[in-house]
């Protein structure tokens, strides 16, 4: 097999394994000096290239990871705005922003 195929293989399988991925890591910024009132923020990015039915599973496992991030505070969260990039290694990503409320 050329080196040129197996370099193109290789990229390949990059770029469908990234888009394959379910969503990342939350990422909060939460702080151990704030007040009981201060709102816990973070977000999320997951890919949304795709088929719908692979978009629609991994947004769900995004507010599933969101919900669990917020679970301290109840579990309730509002998203604050999404975004969407283009990049590598999966074609188009969403990010999700998103607060923890405290129920009410």
């Amino acid at each position: 097999m050329p080196k040129c195929a197996i370099v193109f293989f290789i990229l390949v399988t990059a770029v469908v394994s990234g888009c394959v991925s379910t969503a990342g890591q939350v990422k909060m910024r939460p702080s151990a000096y704030a007040p009981v009132n201060e709102q816990h923020s973070g977000n999320i990015t997951y890919c949304n290239a795709g088929a719908q039915s692979l978009r629609n599973a991994r947004r769900e496992d995004a507010y599933k990871k969101i919900f669990e991030a917020c679970n301290a505070t109840s579990g309730v969260y509002e998203i604050v705005r999404e975004e969407e990039a283009f990049g590598f290694p999966c074609e188009v990503e969403r990010s999700i922003y998103f607060k923890c409320v405290r129920n009410k």
